[in-house]
């Protein structure tokens, strides 16, 4: 049988702020207000297709979401590319041998587990 463990008591403590939080917030909020980092174009929302199903969209995503992991973000945009040319869709997925759709992300990192997620993912939450 397992160990028991006791419970401890948690004490929370008081954090207090940084006496210039406001001002760094403020800047973040100008450097940012343009919208011109790789991310704004490039991040897991911006690289679903526009003209598709909200489903598919939603699919794309998910897709986008677990290639960043470990891969830059210019790189990502280019496998999603490749996908998107290939046929983006969960039925087309489902029926890309997983040798396929390796070749196709073989640029972003941990490409060989990637291609066994997608697939464990579209099987299970899309079908």
């Amino acid at each position: 049988p397992g160990s028991k463990r006791k419970k401890k008591d948690v004490q929370l403590e008081e954090i207090k702020a940084p006496d210039n939080w406001r001002e760094t917030y403020d800047l973040i909020l100008e450097l940012r207000s343009d919208r011109t980092a790789v991310v704004d174009n490039m991040g897991a929302e911006a690289l679903a297709e526009e003209i598709i199903d909200e489903t598919t969209r939603h699919y794309q995503t998910l897709i986008t979401l677990m290639l960043s992991s470990q891969t830059k973000d210019t790189v990502t945009a280019a496998t999603m590319a490749k996908l998107r040319n290939h046929g983006l869709t969960i039925d087309n997925i489902l029926a890309t041998t997983d040798k396929k759709l390796d070749e196709l992300i073989s640029q972003v990192g941990f490409h060989n587990r990637k291609t066994s997620y997608i697939k464990q993912a579209t099987q299970k939450n899309c079908v």
